[in-house]
């Protein structure tokens, strides 16, 4: 496997390993596989799209800035680049997750995907997360929790330090996907600028069906 120079900076910085891997192709993108990618596999086995994935690739077009916290590997971030056009930052903290989203990148250099290996919360720090090989439900933990489960430190930024308003405003909306198993809370508390700022935003917020209500609460100001 051969990595694109776009990408081979970072992927030299992570040293991953230039070794075979299985490849699939689906939308327009070209992705590894590996057993424990298990919501990838489920899409190239059924050869359809999530419900979720498709009112997101609704939303997005060329002209659009995706912002996707909680990427994983890239299922989203990709698809909708190759879909829509549209232009993706893609937020993954947990290293070896993180490792799967460069490959897949470098793997589809026509699509404009930033990867950022950053957590984002409500506060700049550092935090402790669960580090399970493979798995789309890490999360950030404090010391008391998940006792004898891999764990690692990663920086953590707010939304609103990156000052993305400046990439909103070079284009015409922005949609951002917040999927960061139970810290979603965090992830808003971080982007009180942005979303209160007067810019054409839609949000995509994964919660759990009893946090709807506080979800509502939390937005009604803004939108």
């Amino acid at each position: 496997m051969t990595f694109n120079p776009r990408y081979a900076w970072l992927a030299a910085r992570l040293r991953l390993p230039h070794l075979p891997s299985p490849m699939a192709s689906f939308g327009g993108v070209t992705f590894s596989v590996e057993p424990e990618h298990y919501q990838l596999r489920g899409v190239l086995k059924q050869l359809a799209i999530q419900p979720v994935l498709a009112r997101l690739l609704a939303l997005c077009d060329q002209e659009t800035l995706f912002v996707d916290i909680g990427a994983n590997i890239g299922l989203f971030s990709l698809l909708i680049a190759s879909q829509t056009g549209a232009k993706v930052l893609a937020f993954e903290p947990v290293r070896s997750t993180f490792q799967a989203l460069v490959r897949n990148c470098s793997h589809n250099r026509h699509l404009n995907v930033a990867p950022l290996n950053l957590a984002l919360g409500s506060a700049s720090t550092a935090v402790e997360i669960t580090a399970l090989p493979g798995s789309g439900i890490n999360q950030v933990v404090s010391a008391r929790e998940r006792q004898g489960v891999p764990r690692q430190w990663a920086p953590q930024l707010l939304l609103d330090q990156l000052l993305i308003e400046y990439l909103i405003n070079l284009n015409h909306k922005t949609v951002i996907k917040i999927d960061v198993e139970r810290y979603e809370f965090e992830v808003l508390e971080g982007a009180r600028q942005i979303l209160s700022a007067n810019l054409p935003i839609a949000l995509c917020v994964e919660i759990d069906p009893g946090d709807r209500k506080r979800l509502e609460d939390r937005l009604r100001p803004v939108f």
